[in-house]
């Protein structure tokens, strides 16, 4: 049985008012619960943006964002902690907290008014988060003396002591090495929550992801299933390459090849 939250995003624009300046134009598609959605397209397409909109950091300049039907500004703050958790890319690297700590600050939504104070149910939920990120070693050490893929598990483990519905990360694969990259993506499959993330690597996109978002310059130029979206003439129209379909044997499995034109 799937878990998490359905998405739905209706004629959802947004722009930079005191410029007038608009970054993302009107797009609307709707996720199923329990999916994991790629976001995908050329740095300044608009990725970050809708990320923001998603967990209401901005507010929609058109249109409206609802989970299970119910528009995320009518929702309260608190609500909305305990129902999204985000994975940023520009997360400080001088924290003087430990990881224990930091990771325990996922359990924030659900603490008592001007209590500090954790459960043993919360702490259980805390360390399980550490363990499935295989951050034990890591426990008691400052987070400003981890490497930048080290602290990106660091940041996977707080969203998922969160408990969310849905799980919105931003570059997730970044900093990391290809094995980290595999485990983040196999664990974002294993938990059966909803998912959106923005991916640069077409192939880990296409291999990891239910339904793909493909944006260039604030407009969207595709959504629905990999193969689909992500096809030779698509992706060369968004990122301006020759984009191939090789076949991989013995798998018989395709990837993404690049050429410029």
């Amino acid at each position: 049985m799937q878990k998490g939250l359905g998405i739905t995003v209706d004629d959802v624009s947004w722009s930079v008012k005191q410029k007038k300046q608009k970054i993302l134009y009107p797009l609307s598609f709707e996720l199923s619960p329990g999916k994991i959605l790629g976001v995908v397209g050329p740095n300044g397409a608009g990725k970050s943006t809708l990320l923001r909109l998603l967990y209401r950091y901005y507010k929609p300049t058109t249109g409206k964002i609802k989970i299970n039907g119910i528009d995320i500004w009518k929702l309260t703050s608190r609500q909305v902690a305990c129902s999204i958790a985000t994975v940023l890319q520009e997360n400080s690297s001088d924290f003087s907290l430990t990881v224990m700590e930091i990771v325990t600050l996922g359990r924030t939504p659900y603490s008592k008014w001007l209590s500090n104070s954790n459960s043993e149910n919360d702490k259980k939920i805390v360390q399980s988060s550490i363990d499935r990120l295989s951050l034990n070693k890591f426990e008691n050490r400052h987070l400003n003396t981890l490497s930048g893929g080290e602290r990106q598990r660091v940041m996977v483990a707080r969203a998922l002591a969160q408990e969310p519905d849905i799980l919105i990360l931003d570059e997730p694969t970044n900093h990391l090495d290809i094995r980290q990259q595999l485990e983040i993506l196999n664990l974002l499959k294993d938990l059966s929550i909803t998912v959106v993330t923005s991916l640069h690597d077409l192939n880990m996109a296409r291999s990891n992801c239910d339904e793909i978002l493909l944006l260039k310059d604030g407009f969207t130029l595709g959504f629905g299933k990999p193969n689909l979206i992500l096809s030779e003439s698509n992706i060369s129209e968004a990122f301006r390459v020759k984009a191939c379909h090789e076949l991989l044997t013995p798998s018989n499995s395709k990837q993404i090849t690049f050429h410029l034109h």
